[in-house]
């Protein structure tokens, strides 16, 4: 079993070879602390050279945006997002264990599915944010650059551009690693776990990656949005932030809601089971006092007093995979964006005179 934060090892027995995203965690040494510390030192860096362009060329302090801090934030969050998640996944797949089929070389497979963008999938995904990108900058409206300040002076400008590439470069291999984790999730608990309701522990595990997925997506929603202002307000953002919320929604429950119906069967068949042995043990309680043997009646009631404790025990689990907690920081996030748009758009009616 790999060690938490290990990267998963290439070898013959891997189903497929890892893409450049695993390449560029392994580079930024993401999987250890010393890497994340260097990482945040170069970000931090490179942020405050920025900032430095922008006072030189005559941007800060006098128009200085909010813009100017979560570009930045936002093209170095790419890497950081995908080591959490990996993190995330490997504590999801551990907690687990105990309910997974199959041996240790399937528990390592099942790890470098849920870790490791194939190739062909990265580029695409790169791909794929960067068209994003251009068509919305196709259709901003045209003074979208001077009233957010970027895209203004020519060095800055320089900086910005590789921002952006940085950051939609990370939204769509972000949002595509998203959904394919979810896959792979969906795929365990259809494939390669045995149900046992009674232990929801094991069950529920995977629920926290797709929450800590959701979340992380909504927060760079809410960013974006107070990024953007007043340009929020109009109809882009329903394409960059509503249409990104309700995916989140869905995301978090399509996976989840194939375990639910396993869960639901399960449960159904233990229950079913139950009663008909209830019911045998009421025939046969029955039977003895009809027989006057009113001796026996003492283990056979003891008996169908436990198989009706066992009953209820089954009918009072709850067959959703995620506790309580989970699902109300997910909920949490999911109304965050809409709180934020709603509350900008009341600002600019009261800015308005």
């Amino acid at each position: 079993m790999q060690a938490e934060g290990a990267q998963p090892v290439e070898s013959a027995g891997q189903p497929y070879a890892p893409g450049f995203p695993h390449r560029l965690l392994e580079a930024a040494g993401l999987n250890t602390r010393a890497g994340w510390l260097v990482y945040t030192v170069v970000a931090v860096a490179v942020t405050f050279v920025y900032w430095g362009v922008a006072w030189s060329e005559g941007t800060f302090p006098a128009r200085a945006m909010p813009m100017h801090v979560v570009l930045p934030t936002l093209a170095f969050a790419g890497l950081p997002a995908l080591a959490w998640f990996n993190r995330l996944a490997r504590r999801s797949l551990r907690s687990a264990q105990p309910v997974l089929t199959g041996d240790a070389a399937a528990y390592e497979g099942l790890a470098h599915r849920l870790t490791t963008m194939p190739t062909a999938l990265a580029v695409g995904a790169a791909v794929s944010g960067l068209l994003a990108l251009a068509g919305l900058t196709a259709f901003q409206p045209p003074d979208t650059y001077e009233r957010l300040q970027i895209m203004v002076t020519p060095i800055a400008t320089v900086i910005e551009w590789i921002f952006q590439f940085m950051t939609w470069v990370g939204v769509g291999i972000g949002g595509v690693e998203i959904a394919r984790k979810l896959w792979v999730i969906d795929d365990i608990y259809r494939n390669h776990v045995q149900m046992n309701v009674l232990r929801p522990g094991p069950l529920s595990a995977f629920s926290r990656l797709a929450a800590g997925m959701v979340i992380f997506t909504l927060a760079a929603v809410v960013l974006g949005t107070l990024a953007l202002g007043e340009l929020a307000s109009n109809n882009l953002w329903w394409i960059g932030g509503g249409l990104p919320t309700i995916l989140a929604a869905m995301a978090f429950v399509a996976p989840l809601w194939g375990a639910h119906r396993l869960m639901a069967q399960e449960k159904t068949r233990n229950v079913d089971a139950l009663n008909e042995m209830i019911e045998t043990s009421i025939g046969r309680l029955r039977v003895t006092v009809d027989t006057d043997r009113l001796n026996n009646a003492g283990p056979l009631t003891t008996t169908l007093e436990g198989l009706i404790a066992a009953r209820n025990e089954y009918q009072a689990v709850s067959t959703w995979p995620w506790q309580r907690s989970t699902l109300g920081s997910v909920v949490t996030a999911l109304a965050a964006p809409l709180g934020v748009w709603l509350i900008t758009r009341l600002l600019e009616r009261v800015a308005i005179p």
